[in-house]
């Protein structure tokens, strides 16, 4: 406990004990308040992709399954199973018509591909960009 009167800035409970200059009573501080609320910010949406920007064209998200699906159909294969390998290429990073020249046959066959289903896919990918 302090015995004697509180001295400017000594603490005091509930806060800072200040002099009234005439008064020569302590008075405390309120205790200190909650801080403001986290506050968001909505910021525009860009005028143009970063990938148009930079002058890069932006991925064509399912364009291997859908090429993997079209081609695989016409070769009777059913789509749970067409679904099935498009799935296996895309987790492989295999997501671009472009890509699917680089699979080796180690990799078609890591992957439990169908290697015929693959170079029909090639083929078809290959037709498609001679008439572009």
């Amino acid at each position: 406990c302090h015995a004697g009167p509180l001295a400017e800035g000594e603490i005091a409970a509930g806060g800072v004990a200040m002099w009234a200059a005439s008064a020569r009573t302590p008075r405390t501080m309120p205790p200190p308040q909650e801080p403001a609320p986290f506050m968001t910010l909505e910021l525009p949406a860009p005028s143009a992709p970063a990938s148009r920007v930079m002058g890069v064209p932006p991925p064509v998200y399912g364009e291997v399954r859908a090429l993997v699906c079209h081609v695989g159909q016409s070769m009777g294969y059913v789509e749970d199973e067409l679904e099935d390998i498009a799935d296996r290429l895309e987790r492989n990073w295999y997501d671009t018509c472009d890509s699917l020249a680089d699979v080796s046959e180690a990799a078609v066959q890591s992957l439990g591909l169908p290697g015929k289903l693959l170079r029909a896919c090639r083929a078809e990918h290959m037709r498609r960009s001679v008439a572009q």
